[in-house]
């Protein structure tokens, strides 16, 4: 199926970034290419607000955004489904992409979707209650995600800090274990010069 969804947005939709099956749920992932799908079928006209990064609050902008048009076009879409497709967990991105395939190639119903993605406030705020309760869903879930992101870089700068702290151990016990040796070289060469001259010494006494 992902081969087939790759062709799909690859060669069809002509996305803006090649994807591939191996890299389909990590390219997924920000809710960028979803945006970008929908906007070239004329569904998703806030686009030029979707963001290109990859932290936690782009994607909270991009699924915040994607999430009614996605409901329009009748592919499953809760905050749960949302924080997996973020979180890149196995299998879900190529579902929600597969559902939204279907969807698009169902000519009523996305002709009905580009229908009601211009109705009025009036309409628009019929769905609002839906929108509040996943936009609020989300955030609490992206902002225990984002505490978790940073508890782990924070981990992340500690290992490497005790990882170049141990490396900078190790050379400077090395350097320590270098001259050590050149010292104790250094005396032996002394002392051999010392007995050298002594036996030299006591040779010219002999002679004498």
């Amino acid at each position: 199926m992902s081969e087939i969804l790759c062709r799909w947005l690859n060669n069809d939709v002509r996305l803006s970034k090649k994807t591939d099956p191996g890299s389909l749920e990590r390219d997924m992932a920000s809710g960028w290419l979803f945006g970008e799908v929908l906007h070239r079928h004329g569904l998703q006209n806030d686009f030029p607000s979707f963001s290109k990064g990859d932290t936690s609050a782009a994607k909270l902008n991009n699924y915040k955004r994607l999430a009614p048009t996605l409901r329009l076009l009748g592919v499953p879409f809760d905050a749960n489904i949302a924080m997996d497709v973020m979180n890149a967990k196995s299998g879900v991105a190529n579902r929600v992409a597969y559902q939204l395939f279907v969807a698009l190639n169902d000519k009523g119903k996305a002709e009905l979707a580009r229908s009601q993605a211009t109705l009025d406030s009036r309409k628009a705020r019929s769905n609002m209650l839906n929108d509040k309760q996943f936009e609020d869903r989300l955030t609490r879930n992206t902002q225990r995600q984002a505490h978790i992101e940073f508890a782990e870089r924070e981990a992340q700068i500690k290992q490497r800090q005790r990882e170049k702290e141990e490396v900078m151990l190790k050379k400077e016990q090395a350097e320590a274990k270098r001259l050590e040796k050149m010292r104790a070289v250094k005396i032996k060469e002394a002392l051999n010069r010392t007995m050298e001259i002594k036996k030299k010494e006591e040779e010219r006494r002999a002679e004498l």
